[in-house]
């Protein structure tokens, strides 16, 4: 790198000087961008990394100058990131740049000014289906859109469930002299108002609240002339999420990509239980007494959900509670239920009844779909996921990467489900759509072994940040002579062991966490901790979403009322993945075990198939990879900035050998302390003499 490159990012830059190995990083970001290649960055927390973004607009301005009309993604999975791109961009528009223009599109379920406990995603689809109508019509109730816009109150009969349409859309939209749907003036000059000022989620929402238009149309509206877009994931790798605005002439930057394997695999995943077919009978039966004309295609529907269904029985006795099915047998059962009698199962018989029951599915989600519109019903289209489901089961024949797995609960109910178990081409082909593609995250370790994770063996840019932190303001400890391994789990003296360095543990000043590898572990030691913690206020991780949200609002609290409390959790878990827990909010974190996969049919499929694309490594990916990511997420909890100050432990033997040891991160393979737990004591309680 020149001297006059490195001005041209600190044209961006908006602080006074780089952090240390900050400036490097920024280099190489650019140089990704310059080339138009594909780059992971593995850059501990605190080294700065949000600044990638300024090394992005300096490609960008290079690129808008000799004519190319380009923009910046960055895609975020938490609103925690999104606010720290938000204050990243604001301080670039105050310190470099005050004609940069941005802003933060992310999913209708924060944005939706609409009052209802439903699925904010399918009242939107019905309102807006049923607005757009009114708009091309030149029709619009009165009251709904009026000249000197007024704060309309839901609060004694919402509007929306009395004329099915939403004021705030059609205060958005018009049509135009061609009669195409376009944004009204009002609300393009409120999308300029949000890209030249900084404005949070809350801000968004409650300006457009004000003005009585839609925030998420406005925000739709802003990124026509945005030089960087905040985006959510989702609308990256999911196609059906992404509204169409988003282009693909740019450098994209993806934050936190540890998770983009895991969010690729979820959205290609299907499932299908028994609610599901419940809720397909309903609607189909509701639709049939004003169509009793789709009989046929509904008798053929109804054939396949019988089939599925006594498919799914077959396991319930099963000794394995989750395991891969025969998914020949399942496409068999739904030939003979579905098929012509007497005519023998083969794949060509199959495809045959398979290509009418497709058309059979098409044709009634599309009336359904009409329906709810039409009735307001909001419950959503279940044969969609029907739809979904039969695509997947398609797929096993010719594709290795789906996995066909039932699981079984405690009411003895069974999902079916089509697994995606490998990413990596959906990952490849986003990142190729792309200008270039930049991801960073402070928990990319191995590098190598994320590159071949992603992206196979294509050409892949990485670049290791050194750790920054000062040694001093935290201490990395393993205990070598407890486990979680299954074998030892109930052992009286690896029990003992493990709970004695908790409780030492606990004895740490300050809000504190101990996660563990899975909610069976949890639970073996949740009672015996209770009994022995008193000095703390306890918080155990719920299996509810709503629920984790107050606990993790409460835990945080603490230190500012003079009290601390102590978390149980599980590692990737709802208290854990993608929570910052800054400053004397969380002070130190104990994981115990190594947070691997359940060792299952499953597990040795899914390792199979990655031993057969990458050989010996295949394992350690699909296995091994996945708890040490887990177990430095959870870790990482705790420093946050460089000022924070932390102890941390990780207890299991096999974080000392070297198939662990030698992948752990960087920092951690040159600070991390090896003990037995009779010396563990003497650890902690030179922390917190120095503290």
């Amino acid at each position: 790198m020149n001297n006059n490159t490195c001005s041209e990012i600190y044209d961006w830059f908006p602080y006074a000087e780089y952090r240390q190995h900050q400036r490097e990083m920024l280099e190489v970001a650019q140089q990704i961008g310059l080339e138009g290649s594909i780059g992971l960055i593995d850059a501990p927390t605190g080294s700065g990394k949000s600044s990638i973004v300024a090394s992005l607009l300096s490609v960008l301005e290079k690129k808008k100058a000799s004519g190319e009309d380009k923009k910046i993604l960055v895609a975020v999975r938490t609103k925690s990131q999104l606010n720290t791109f938000i204050n990243e961009l604001d301080r670039i528009r105050k310190e470099k740049r005050s004609d940069l223009t941005f802003c933060s599109l992310i999913g209708k379920q924060d944005l939706c000014l609409i009052p209802c406990k439903e699925d904010k995603y399918e009242v939107c689809k019905v309102l807006q289906h049923n607005s757009r109508e009114l708009i091309q019509k030149g029709i619009v109730p009165e009251g709904h859109k009026e000249e000197h816009l007024t704060n309309y109150d839901f609060t004694d009969a919402p509007i929306f469930e009395q004329t099915k349409v939403c004021p705030f859309y059609l205060n958005s939209r018009e049509t135009n002299d061609k009669g195409q749907m376009v944004f009204t003036k009002e609300l393009e000059s409120l999308a300029n108002f949000i890209l030249k000022n900084t404005l949070y989620l809350d801000d968004t929402v409650n300006l457009c609240k004000r003005e009585n238009v839609c925030p998420y149309e406005a925000v739709l509206a802003a990124t026509k002339n945005a030089d960087v877009i905040i985006v959510n994931f989702l609308h990256i790798f999911n196609d059906k999420l992404n509204p169409g605005e988003i282009p693909t002439n740019s450098l994209i930057l993806i934050d936190e990509a540890h998770n983009i394997g895991n969010t690729v695999q979820s959205i290609q995943t299907t499932d299908i239980v028994k609610k599901d077919f419940d809720f397909i009978r309903e609607d189909i039966d509701a639709l049939l007494k004003d169509r009793p004309q789709l009989k046929n295609h509904a008798d053929n529907i109804f054939s396949l959900v019988e089939a599925i269904e006594l498919f799914s029985h077959m396991h319930v006795i099963a000794e394995d509670k989750n395991d891969v099915f025969l998914y020949e047998n399942l496409k068999e059962i739904i030939f003979r239920k579905c098929g012509p009698e007497k005519r023998e199962f083969c794949e060509d018989n199959y495809l045959k009844v398979y290509s009418k029951l497709k058309d059979d599915l098409n044709i009634i989600s599309h009336e359904i779909e009409a329906r709810k519109i039409n009735s307001m019903d909001l419950t959503g289209n279940s044969i969609q996921r029907l739809q979904a489901f039969m695509e997947n089961l398609e797929k096993l024949k010719s594709i290795s990467s789906f996995l066909p797995v039932y699981s079984i609960d405690d009411k003895s109910e069974v999902n079916l489900e089509i697994r995606n178990i490998d990413p990596s081409e959906r990952i490849k082909q986003v990142a190729n759509e792309y200008d270039c593609c930049l991801m960073v995250s402070g928990t990319l370790s191995p590098l190598e072994v994320f590159s071949q994770y992603y992206f196979g063996n294509e050409k892949v840019v990485t670049h290791f940040v050194p750790n920054a932190f000062p040694e001093e303001n935290r201490r990395l400890i393993c205990i070598k002579d407890v486990t979680s391994a299954y074998k030892k789990r109930n052992c009286l003296d690896n029990l003992e062991r493990t709970l004695r360095c908790m409780e030492t543990f606990c004895s740490i000043d300050g809000n504190l966490a101990i996660f563990f590898p899975s909610y069976e572990v949890l639970n073996i030691y949740r009672t015996e901790i209770e009994a022995r913690i008193s000095n703390k206020e306890l918080f155990i991780e719920p299996r509810d979403s709503k629920e984790a949200e107050e606990v993790i609002k409460k835990f945080k609290s603490l230190p500012g009322d003079g009290k601390s409390g102590l978390i149980l959790g599980v590692c990737g878990g709802k208290l854990c993945e993608g929570i910052d827990y800054p400053g004397d909010m969380l002070v130190g974190a104990f994981v115990y075990g190594l947070p691997l996969a359940q060792w299952n049919n499953i597990q040795k499929r899914i390792n199979a198939y990655y031993e057969s694309k990458y050989g010996s490594d295949g394992t350690f990916i699909a296995y091994n990879l996945p708890a040490i990511n887990k177990t430095i997420q959870s870790l990482g909890r705790v420093i946050r900035n460089k000022d924070d100050k932390g102890f941390l432990v990780i207890a299991d033997e096999r974080y000392s050998f070297p198939l662990y040891r030698n992948n752990l991160s960087p920092w951690m393979k040159e600070e991390i302390i090896y003990c037995d737990s009779v010396d563990f004591e003497g650890y902690v309680g030179d922390w917190t003499k120095d503290e």
